[in-house]
């Protein structure tokens, strides 16, 4: 159907079966991945811009180059663990004879079976680590994923808003499209998905991992992978596959992406304006004359907590005052503090994203909205809005980008067109006379100088942009509106006062 889009979808099983032998190469894939994307990103940094054949004249990093350095880095980790493996081999060999001795000569033995049984596990899992080829389509799929994280970084490297994308231990191993498979498994439910672990040579050793749907709406989207038909039809296409390990479960959970066709319902015929405030986190305005404030304070209010519980851990770090559990532990311990606050910080953002984008779909589909325009953000105009130093900080790390992907995600699957819009000089323009004012308004009410209306200065833009789309209708509307509410306000106050 020509109507038809596409969306991505990503469904999350719990891996509930897997064979010992496959456990062991992927926690040894895990315990890499960190490292494998950390020199992917550094060599992003370092490659040349060469002519693309395939672009004509644009420019175009050089993946090959990035994949090189990614070969280089998992040759240096296999011989550092057949290293290790020897190293471990000669402990393993001088604890079993002290233990041999210690049986013969009918001593204790228990902190030396404990001592023989660890050092044999580390024996096994750095035998599976240095014996280990890590297949292309993961390889591959760590160079595309990080070349996107790059391009992200240079959209916005000149702001200097944005650091250089780093990546910590328990990353995901991820797969490129085409390199797994998904099937129905044994038991109603239950499904079994394949994936490439091992390079031998020119043959590939695949994992079977069991798994079921987690949560109750995954169960509709994987009977929709496993259909063949859908599948063959292309309404429904395999993408990327991902496993994550989560320490706090202790168990792996399966991400697999898929790309489904769908008809996006019927939008509605009116225009909204929406910018991204300074004093509210979005203001929407209408054609009806009605304009919505959404306010941001508790993103920013979590934000400044979070700041404060980093600067606290980070005295204590630079004073080595780590506490009793983490001396001795290595880093891991040691920084599990700062690891769990940027996750906190994350969750918290991630869900408050789409809460919002969410409620501003339902608000723009309730008003019969079927495109929105958006007015772009620039520092210089939080720089010249704010005057506190401390939230102009704060600001620059409010999650617009996010907020607005989220809900350009949400609109797209609500048939409604989203439009980006440079303003210019619409935040010095009264939206009622039309009145151009020499300097923009530094607070929250703006004030006209000549008809003296005041508004919310973060509903300005908004307005000013609608009224250069459609008119000065939606001003004249919300006057009469307010007009109308005030002349009820005064006969209720009337009729109370004549009652008495």
């Amino acid at each position: 159907m020509p109507d038809e889009k596409e969306r991505i979808v990503v469904v999350q099983f719990s891996v509930v079966d897997a064979s010992p032998d496959a456990r062991q190469k992927l926690f040894a894939l895990r315990n890499i991945m960190h490292r494998v994307l950390n020199a992917a990103i550094s060599e992003w940094h370092r490659a040349e811009r060469r002519p693309s054949t395939k672009d004509g004249d644009k420019e175009t990093r050089d993946r090959g180059q990035v994949t090189e350095a990614v070969k280089q880095l998992l040759s240096r980790e296999s011989a550092y663990w057949e290293k290790r493996v020897i190293d471990l081999t000669e402990s393993e060999v001088s604890l079993r004879r002290r233990l041999e001795y210690a049986k013969g000569m009918k001593k204790e033995v228990g902190d030396l079976a404990r001592q023989h049984e660890a050092i044999v596990k580390q024996l096994g899992a750095a035998a599976c680590r240095a014996s280990i080829s890590v297949p292309s389509a993961i390889s591959d799929s760590a160079v595309r994923f990080t070349q996107g994280k790059y391009d992200e970084y240079q959209k916005t490297a000149f702001r200097g808003e944005r650091a250089s994308p780093t990546f910590r231990d328990g990353q995901p191993i991820r797969w490129r499209d085409g390199a797994w498979t998904i099937a129905p498994g044994e038991k109603s439910g239950s499904y079994a998905i394949t994936v490439p672990v091992h390079k031998n040579g020119s043959r590939l050793e695949h994992a079977v991992l069991r798994v079921i749907p987690d949560g109750p709406s995954m169960y509709g989207w994987a009977k929709k992978m496993v259909d063949d038909e859908a599948v063959a039809s292309g309404a429904v296409k395999r993408c990327d596959a991902r496993l994550v390990y989560s320490e706090r479960k202790k168990q792996w959970f399966a991400k697999l992406t898929i790309k489904v066709r769908y008809a996006p319902p019927a939008a509605g015929l009116g225009v909204a304006a929406m910018r991204r405030g300074v004093h509210n986190a979005f203001t929407l305005a209408f054609e009806g004359g009605d304009c919505r404030l959404i306010s941001g304070g508790s993103v920013v209010a979590f934000k400044r907590k979070i700041k404060a519980r980093k600067e606290s851990v980070g005295r204590h770090l630079r004073s080595l005052e780590l506490g009793k559990g983490a001396r001795g532990h290595g880093q891991k311990r040691r920084f599990a503090a700062l690891k769990k606050i940027d996750d906190a910080e994350a969750r918290f953002v991630d869900n408050r994203c789409k809460t919002w984008a969410a409620n501003i779909c339902k608000i723009l589909k309730a008003h019969g909205v079927g495109h929105l325009l958006v007015a772009k953000v620039g520092d210089r105009e939080f720089s010249n809005a704010i005057d506190s130093d401390v939230l102009r900080a704060f600001l620059y790390q409010f999650p617009f980008a996010k907020a607005y992907d989220c809900l350009r995600r949400a609109l797209e699957y609500a048939g409604i067109a989203v439009e980006e819009k440079a303003v210019g000089l619409n935040a010095r323009r009264c939206p009622s006379c039309l009145h151009e004012h020499e300097s923009k308004q530094v607070g929250e009410l703006f004030t006209c100088e000549v008809c003296a209306v005041k508004r919310p200065s973060d509903s300005i833009i908004a307005w000013n942009m609608l009224i250069d789309e459609v008119g000065g209708a939606p001003i004249k509307k919300a006057a009469a509106a307010k007009k109308k509410v005030g002349q009820m306000l005064r006969k209720t106050k009337e009729d109370a006062d004549a009652s008495h």
